[in-house]
């Protein structure tokens, strides 16, 4: 168990960025690199001019809207407090922004066992495909002469020349994104576990991959509290105890004031675990299953 303090991680700006707008990030946790599971869990924050076009990924993809908001034309609005679910291979957007946005973004290889591209990569290719063309309102454009599509998503044109191959995305399991609304949601004890409450907000594809928020009631510790949660979701989920954590990151808000209603879905703090089955269950190709967990955990404080 690792414990981030989001406040307490430097803050970047991507020079190389393949989308139109300044995008400043805090890299909460990250995941394996090469490996079907990798992830990246960010803090981002991206200017007024933000725009991205319609397009879609091969990898999954989940956001949660801390301040400012998103437009995505057909696919609705992301506001504060708002969780969004971005399956791999379902389009959207175009996507906006007409204000300064914060976002905790989750990004992560999905059920089709493409993975997902490092950071480090997706910045280098950027860097190099600027020798070869443009990137123009998230699209790549090649130079006049240069082998190639002359237009391209800016991405795919960045995980191709990283991967020297073309990508195929995966068929859509879901028509679009789900956008989720946390207030409308009721808190549930969680059987096992005195002191902690979860929202559910749902359960997606066949790697069972989980969004649910946690609330620890006044004086819980979260890191305390770990295994218990871990033990409940292992008996929700019907896995083995042998089930064991690759990865947990934990990001947890720090504010003086208690807040009310909606707004005390916003006190979070956030985890993204990552489990993997000791036995090889087998995916496509030979590739054992990961499961992914994401919660967002909120503690109740007192005056």
């Amino acid at each position: 168990m690792r414990i981030v303090h989001g406040d307490q991680i430097e803050e970047k700006i991507r020079i190389h960025q393949h989308r139109q707008g300044m995008f400043r990030y805090r890299t909460v946790a990250a995941g394996e690199p090469g490996t079907p599971g990798n992830f990246i869990l960010e803090m981002v924050r991206t200017t007024d001019d933000f725009f991205s076009p319609r397009h879609k990924h091969n990898f999954d993809q989940f956001r949660y809207q801390l301040e400012g908001e998103f437009d995505f034309d057909r696919n609705g609005k992301m506001t504060p407090g708002i969780i969004g679910y971005f399956p791999e291979g379902t389009p959207y957007g175009p996507q906006s922004s007409s204000v300064s946005s914060l976002t905790l973004v989750l990004q992560f290889g999905g059920a089709s066992g493409n993975g997902y591209m490092t950071q480090e990569q997706m910045e280098a290719g950027t860097a190099e495909l600027k020798k070869h063309g443009t990137f123009e309102k998230g699209v790549f454009r090649r130079n006049e002469g240069e082998e190639g599509k002359r237009n391209v998503d800016g991405y795919q044109a960045v995980w191709e020349h990283v991967n020297k191959r073309p990508m195929t995305y995966p068929a859509p399991r879901y028509h679009e994104p789900i956008m989720m609304s946390p207030e409308h949601f009721d808190w549930v004890p969680v059987e096992g576990v005195p002191g902690v409450c979860e929202k559910l907000m749902g359960v997606f594809t066949e790697r069972s991959c989980e969004a649910r928020f946690l609330r620890l009631a006044a004086g819980q510790d979260a890191g305390t509290r770990a295994q218990g949660l871990l033990r409940a979701h292992r008996r929700r989920a019907g896995r083995r105890p042998s089930l064991s954590p690759l990865h947990h990151g934990v990001l947890r808000t720090r504010r003086r004031n208690r807040l009310r209603g909606r707004h005390a879905d916003r006190d979070l703090g956030f985890r993204a675990a990552q489990a993997r089955h000791a036995g090889a269950l087998r995916h496509r190709g030979g590739i054992t299953r990961a499961s992914i967990a994401v919660r967002f955990v909120s503690a109740r404080r007192r005056k």
